[in-house]
């Protein structure tokens, strides 16, 4: 049985509290855990979405905005606050803030990824200290009218992860600023994996269309990390293809400048799919080389990445695909050109232009595609209250003539006088 959660939208606002290390200000002492209080922000927080860490739809609007997806993090800069307020530690807290949703929707994908639940009653994951708590909350959605199902198995994983998730915090909890050794890492890693691999095995036994994946995450030394995932043995690969990824990412650390946050990762990354419910155009090689940054909430990602599928019809087996993407509190531009060197000449290269404005009360995007044999499509989307520049226009020349009037009637140039 599904239980009804509302969706939730880039505009919805989220608060909550948590716990962090406190040191007063002026006399230092040994850091004490207080309680903290989370300023309400909105999901679509313009810090992280230069940063990347917000997720959200591009193409799919629900009531106008664009819906959250799994994965989502509001990022970095969130407004906070200890009880008392005079904490040392605050610019280390907000520098390294996060507001992460935990349950995900399995069966309702947007824009080809699983929407994020969250609502009054189901809680965000707040960051903290020494552990993060599932204490932050998402109140205005309570009037939405459209809904997803969670299922018993989504709560299930969700609640398995996030306790894990605190439960590793505590058992390789270090003093603030500090890192933990290599070989701590390297153990967190291995029991995320597991524990990560034992929460959606549940899954896969109570509904055998979750795939059974891992994940290995290892932190290294100066912004350095490696990750190994996989995912298999869903009942319904054409949704959840078995795939095996491999990354490895290089992280700036954040710094506190003039109140804004800085930061970039660059990354390099492979997946390998084996079966994708007989789709050949996803089965094969992937591979991406990738950089992204941001300063406050001005960010900007730019990649190239390359594809090749052994079993697709000739001429499709090899794709490569540059693109760039500059993102601000009030719309974004991306622009992508995707290339197959092994079609016929003048079938080889598309380019994909998009200028995307997100000013209340709604959302405008066009989208301009050049198609290899050189003609040009343009679409133009608009959400619910979105208005275009008002620009004046002068009424048309009146004739010569004693006694003419403009015609009669409102709508053509205004209501008669």
């Amino acid at each position: 049985m599904a239980v009804p959660v509302p969706v939730t939208i880039s505009t919805d606002f989220s608060f909550g509290g948590s716990f962090h290390y406190y040191v007063p200000i002026p006399v230092p002492a040994p850091p004490t855990v207080l309680p903290a209080v989370e300023i309400p922000i909105p999901q679509a927080w313009p810090v992280g979405v230069a940063l990347g860490s917000v997720k959200k739809t591009s193409s799919v609007m629900v009531n106008g905005r664009a819906a959250i997806q799994a994965g989502h993090d509001c990022g970095k800069l969130i407004p906070q606050f200890t009880i008392p307020i005079n904490n040392a530690l605050l610019p280390l807290h907000l520098a390294s803030s996060s507001r992460e949703t935990i349950v995900k929707c399995f069966s309702v994908r947007m824009d080809k990824l699983q929407t994020a639940c969250t609502t009054f009653w189901l809680p965000m994951l707040s960051c903290g200290n020494p552990v993060s708590v599932p204490w932050a909350f998402t109140p205005t959605n309570i009037m939405r009218g459209v809904f997803v199902g969670a299922s018993a198995a989504d709560f299930v994983g969700a609640v398995v992860q996030t306790l894990t998730r605190m439960a590793l915090e505590w058992v390789f909890k270090v003093a603030p600023g500090a890192k933990l050794p290599f070989a701590k890492e390297f153990q967190k890693a291995v029991v995320g994996a597991l524990a990560g691999g034992l929460a959606s095995g549940v899954q896969h036994l109570m509904d055998p269309q979750y795939p059974i994946s891992a994940e290995f995450k290892l932190k290294l030394s100066k912004g350095w990390e490696v990750s190994i995932g996989v995912s298999c043995a869903s009942s319904d690969t054409k949704n959840n293809p078995s795939q095996v990824t491999a990354s490895i990412a290089k992280k700036l650390s954040p710094d506190l400048t003039a109140g804004q946050v800085a930061a970039g990762k660059a990354s390099a990354s492979a997946t390998w799919t084996w079966d994708a419910g007989g789709d050949t155009s996803k089965e094969g090689w992937q591979a991406e080389v990738a950089a992204q940054g941001g300063v406050g909430a001005i960010g900007g990602k730019a990649g190239v990445s390359g594809e090749y599928h052994g079993d697709a019809p000739e001429g499709q087996q090899t794709k490569g695909t540059v693109q760039a993407k500059a993102t601000t509190p009030i719309g974004s531009a991306s622009t992508q050109v995707d290339a197959n060197p092994d079609a016929p000449a003048g079938q080889r290269t598309t380019v994909k232009q998009e200028v995307s404005t997100d000013v209340p009360p709604g959302v405008h995007k066009e989208t301009t595609v050049k198609n290899p044999d050189g003609s040009t499509k343009t679409t133009t989307t608009s959400s619910d209250g979105w208005q275009p520049p008002s620009i004046p226009s002068a009424p048309p020349p009146v004739p010569k003539g004693a006694g003419w009037q403009p015609p009669a009637g409102a709508g053509i140039w205004g209501d008669p006088l």
